[in-house]
């Protein structure tokens, strides 16, 4: 399971060739999984080039005539139709990529370089402040700052030498 892990993390580090998608509306993340009604010709155009590329296809937002830089390298997990008969996708998000221009592709659909977006691990330093509040991180004397020591220093000193030394921020 780990080698098949490794060959698809290697395989999404690297430029792929895939079918275009457009979204008009709504945002695709990496890790979403999601139904998508497939009701432009094409979407449903896109939906089946997807076939040739492994089932993967990148989905990217067209808003106001225009496609976006950046869209998300996504797999098609099935392919189905609604009990009334409309064709839809359960889709996968992988990972975000810059969109390149468009290169020949099989049938009609629109086919582009997707060049995978680099997203490191989080530092341990990011992963200790998740849990802090953003208005406690950027306040000037910030616990653990020296600006912080500077200020708690003084308050201890004003509390030995029975003065009122104010109330830390």
């Amino acid at each position: 399971m780990a080698d098949l892990n490794d060959a698809l993390n290697e395989e999404l580090n690297e430029q792929q060739t895939l079918p275009l998608l457009p979204l008009t509306s709504g945002v695709v993340l990496p890790g979403m999984v999601f139904t998508l009604a497939l009701e432009s010709e094409e979407a449903k155009v896109a939906a089946e080039a997807a076939g040739s590329a492994g089932g993967r296809l990148v989905l990217v937002p067209h808003i106001e005539g225009r496609y976006a830089t950046i869209g998300v390298i996504s797999e098609i997990v099935e392919l189905g139709q609604l009990p009334g008969g409309a064709d839809v996708a359960v889709i996968r998000g992988l990972r975000r990529a810059v969109v390149g221009s468009g290169v020949p592709g099989t049938g009609r659909a629109l086919w582009v370089q997707a060049e995978p977006v680099f997203t490191p691990e989080p530092t341990t330093a990011a992963v200790e402040l998740e849990g802090v509040p953003r208005r406690a991180r950027e306040h000037p004397v910030a616990e653990g700052s020296a600006a912080f020591r500077r200020e708690a220093a003084r308050h201890r000193r004003s509390l030995r030498d029975g003065r009122p030394g104010g109330v830390l921020p």
